[in-house]
């Protein structure tokens, strides 16, 4: 009904009952319409501009899986709009749009294979981070960071949406996305034809001398 609403699809266009729409699916936990309603309160749009608001909107519609929203929330921190300006946040939201999106296909293929996520022996040549989290550790005063990640290998053996499953230091999640996003996003990181199209855990380990 709000998306009915907001684009007079089979119904006269009104953007201030789309706006009613969106907020009620957005209270019954909505990912899409959170996202919906939050760009209508950035552009004042069937209802008063509230830029606080859409941002916690838009937090919350990526943090329900919202392929939109996660996009909408990375724009914001890579354009510094709402929100301080911080590629490393940007990165960290792209990438998980990016595994919503390819997610599904993903799990048509694993079903195809009939197996688990695969942990391979060991990362490909010039897929390791360039740039190690040295100053972050020392600045939390960590010894060892250690945790894995969650990638999905395309039909070229490129890496799509990653993510973490887990991580020794949570507050790290997103430094830790962005450090290896950079890496496995290289023209030079393919993986062999065997996991091409499946996920894949990358288990990793930081040691300061």
């Amino acid at each position: 009904m709000g998306l009915a609403a907001r684009n007079g699809r089979g119904t006269a266009k009104d953007s201030s009952a789309a706006a009613r729409w969106f907020e009620l699916a957005t209270e019954q936990g909505h990912g899409d319409a959170a996202n919906e309603f939050a760009s209508m309160l950035l552009a004042g749009e069937g209802i008063a501009q509230d830029n606080a608001r859409a941002l916690m909107l838009f937090e919350r519609s990526a943090d329900a899986g919202s392929a939109a929203g996660q996009q909408n929330l990375a724009n914001a921190y890579l354009d510094g709009v709402l929100v301080r300006k911080s590629p490393i946040m940007a990165r960290f939201w792209y990438e998980q749009a990016d595994a919503t999106l390819y997610a599904p296909q993903a799990r048509r293929r694993a079903e195809l294979l009939q197996g688990p996520p695969t942990i391979p022996s060991k990362l490909p040549e010039y897929c390791a981070p360039r740039r190690p989290p040295t100053k972050q550790m020392m600045d939390r005063r960590i010894d060892e960071l250690n945790g894995t990640l969650s990638v999905f290998i395309d039909e070229k053996g490129g890496v799509r949406g990653v993510r973490v499953k887990d991580i020794s230091v949570p507050e790290l999640r997103f430094e830790a996305v962005a450090w290896f996003s950079e890496s496995l996003r290289s023209d030079d990181c393919r993986f062999l034809e065997k996991l091409r199209g499946a996920e894949v855990l990358l288990p990793f380990k930081f040691l300061l001398n």
